[in-house]
């Protein structure tokens, strides 16, 4: 007869212990009333002299969004990422790729990498085409009694890329002709006297 008390008792300890952890996650009510009507039947059994010591495991409280649970408690999510926000650690880096977010909290660190888009606009400055640097200008210029002709010839570097730039070219200054007495450096184009 002490067996199948013993039994009786096991299956009634089972269900208390299922029955108060769904308590947990149920609101109060029918259960709570299953868990005392099994109390009851396992006092009845044991004549209410002997007690019986169940462990149960506590669940941690259950949270409402915006709060999110970590180990026992409930910290505020506001941006549902699954991070408390007083734990959040931000570090943004802007490419034309994605962005990756570090987070750390007292328990896991937590690496997410969300897509971004970036919008960059490249600005190149010139070309292979003729003339995207500007024109080849020749300037006339007076040293002692001679006219001495300066070429500029603009040119383009990586041209088509962004790292495009434009150089002017300027060769050595020749002599274009002499002058009998002096040079005029302010006529326009420059002459001789």
């Amino acid at each position: 007869m002490r067996k199948n008390h013993l039994a009786v008792l096991a299956i009634a300890a089972l269900l208390l212990m299922a029955a108060q952890a769904t308590a947990k996650e149920a609101s109060k009510g029918i259960i709570d009333r299953i868990i005392d009507f099994i109390k009851s039947i396992i006092q009845k059994i044991t004549g209410g002299s002997q007690t019986t010591t169940t462990t149960t495991t506590t669940k941690p409280p259950l949270c409402s969004p915006p709060y999110i649970q970590v180990g026992g408690d409930c910290c505020k999510d506001q941006n549902s990422n699954g991070i408390c926000d007083k734990d959040e650690v931000t570090t943004t880096t802007t490419t034309t790729q994605a962005t990756t977010t570090t987070k750390q909290t007292t328990t896991r660190l937590i690496t997410t990498t969300e897509p971004t888009t970036t919008t960059t606009t490249l600005k190149i400055i010139c070309t292979d085409q003729p003339y995207s640097c500007g024109t080849t200008v020749v300037r006339l210029y007076c040293y002692e009694s001679a006219i001495y002709k300066q070429t500029q010839i603009p040119m383009c570097k990586n041209p088509g890329t962004p790292e495009s730039y434009c150089i002017i070219l300027q060769p050595k200054a020749s002599k274009d002709r002499d002058c009998p007495s002096n040079c005029n450096p302010k006529t326009d184009p420059v002459s001789c006297n």
